[in-house]
């Protein structure tokens, strides 16, 4: 026994220095933010800045411009065209400015920052458009409540006119009874 607690003693320390420390991971190298180039960065900045623009007409401005512009060709026109709609308060229009960014966002040919931009403002008249299906599909439920809830309220009128005739029997039967 002696012998193998020798072993042990001798062993373990050798083999324990073959085993090495635990590391830190190393953390993956950051991956840098995609540069724009500059005729990219300049065409965004072009398009925000026409965004912006639009964002402070009127809305008889935009009615205007819209009748101006006519139909879209070329996929500057387009974007220009679905910020006009945008700027509407209707579903209607939001549902144009959905397509026409849609139609920006499939074109060839532009930069991957336009691109990108054409589609959240296509992500973003979709979810006005859903918002407003969801809002119209409650304001109609609602609708039908309150017209359920003046019908039960008529009903319940004439169950207390009813409970009171009754009582009002039963009150005349009552007091017949006792004379």
């Amino acid at each position: 026994m002696s012998r193998a607690l020798f072993l042990a003693a001798v062993c373990l320390p050798w083999l324990g220095g073959c085993i090495a420390p635990p590391t830190q991971p190393t953390p993956a190298p950051a991956t840098p933010p995609p540069t724009l180039e500059v005729a990219d960065y300049q065409a965004l900045r072009d398009w925000l800045e026409l965004q912006q623009a639009v964002a402070e007409m009127t809305p008889a401005t935009v009615m205007s411009e819209l009748a101006r512009a006519g139909k879209p060709q070329s996929p500057q026109q387009w974007f220009y065209y679905g910020l006009l709609n945008q700027q509407l308060k209707s579903f209607a229009s939001w549902a144009r400015a959905r397509d026409a960014f849609r139609e920006v966002s499939q074109a060839e040919g532009l930069s991957a920052g336009r691109l990108q931009l054409a589609s959240i403002f296509e992500r973003y008249n979709q979810s006005r458009i859903n918002w407003h299906q969801e809002y119209s599909q409650l304001a109609q439920e609602q609708l039908k409540l309150q017209e359920q809830l003046q019908l039960l309220q008529g009903k319940n009128a004439e169950l207390e006119q009813k409970i009171q005739a009754i009582t009002d029997l039963e009150t005349t039967i009552s007091t017949r009874k006792e004379q």
